[in-house]
This record gives C-alpha cells, sequence and structure tokens, in this order.
C-alpha cells in the first residue's frame, strides 16, 4: 500500500445504548429482548454491535417487536402494583418493570415458590394507600402477615376500584356492591 492509499475503515462498532436509541427502545428493554434474540458481540460485560448486527436487529425487532403494553419506554403509563406472597406472607410493592420480570428476580432470595394474587394497574398512591390499610398487618417495610383483612381480600381476588374527585383519585379496596 502506497503512503498515500489510506487503509480500509472497519465499519464503527455500537454500544448497546447506540442501538437502543437508533431503535427507539430503552436499554432494559433492548437486554430484555436479546435474551431472547441474541445478536452481536460481547466484549467482556459489554456488548457490541456491528452495522450488519444492527440491520438484523432491526428487522427482528420489527418482525418480533414487542407491544406498547411490553414496551418500557413510558415507564409511568404502565407502573403496576403486584400482589404476591408464600404460606403466610404477602408483599405489596409497585413495579415498573416488565409484568412478572420483578418477581422473578424476587423469586430468587425466597425459599418457597412465590404465589402471584394480583398485578393492579396504579402506581405509588395504590401502594400506599393499600400499606395505609393493611398497616396493622405489616411485618417488616413491604411484607404482611396473610391474616384478617388481607387474607379476605386476597380471597376476594384484590379488588380496587378508582374513583375520580376533585382532589384527584381515591381507591376503594371492596368489592362494589
Amino acid at each position: 500500500m502506497s503512503p498515500n492509499e489510506t487503509a480500509p475503515r472497519a465499519s464503527p462498532l455500537l454500544t448497546l445504548g447506540d442501538v437502543a436509541g437508533r431503535l427507539k427502545k430503552t436499554e432494559r428493554w433492548m437486554k430484555d429482548f436479546l435474551r431472547a434474540h441474541p445478536c452481536g458481540r460481547k466484549a467482556g460485560r459489554t456488548r457490541l454491535f456491528t452495522e450488519q448486527d444492527f440491520r438484523q436487529l432491526e428487522l427482528a425487532v420489527t418482525e418480533n417487536g414487542a407491544s406498547l403494553a411490553d414496551d418500557p419506554s413510558n415507564d409511568d403509563a404502565y407502573e403496576r402494583v403486584y400482589v404476591v406472597g408464600f404460606g403466610s406472607y404477602i408483599k405489596i410493592r409497585t413495579s415498573k418493570t416488565a409484568r412478572g420480570r420483578r418477581i422473578r428476580n424476587l423469586q430468587t432470595s425466597i425459599p418457597e415458590k412465590l404465589v402471584t394474587y394480583a398485578h393492579l394497574e396504579g402506581g405509588r398512591e395504590l401502594e400506599e394507600v393499600l400499606h395505609r390499610k393493611f398497616r396493622m398487618y405489616r411485618l417488616l417495610g413491604e411484607w404482611f402477615s396473610k391474616c384478617g383483612d388481607v387474607s379476605e381480600w386476597i380471597d376476594a381476588g384484590c379488588p380496587v376500584t378508582r374513583f375520580r374527585t376533585a382532589r384527584g383519585f381515591r381507591y376503594e379496596t371492596r368489592p362494589r356492591s
């Protein structure tokens, strides 16, 4: 090669953040998607993509992409309160993650199989209402004893009704008669 010639450039490598930005997805969504549709190359803990990898990934996302409900790019709209438990213990917690991911993560630290009682539409406000309502059954943090009103509420299917008021919303945790 003569001194005036330049070597052909290797195509630039893209990071997960670059790919997520170009596909208009969050990095968390991309990580979940890549578990089911492996692509790119690992360099330590970093995943790198070529332009060809990006084109394959772009095609896979358009063919197999998740619906808006599974797309956490708008997390606030999909914030949920989950009610899970095992034995005589119940956890009431808010999660913005895809439905079930947080529960799978929680399961790794629990000695028994977790039972999912409900995923309720709502956020921190609903979680606070439930925590106040069941405060006399609180064990520690978000954990409650499954007895009394908590047990009755779970047996009734964890009903929650949301009412619009002049000050915002009000929640009722009893079935309407």
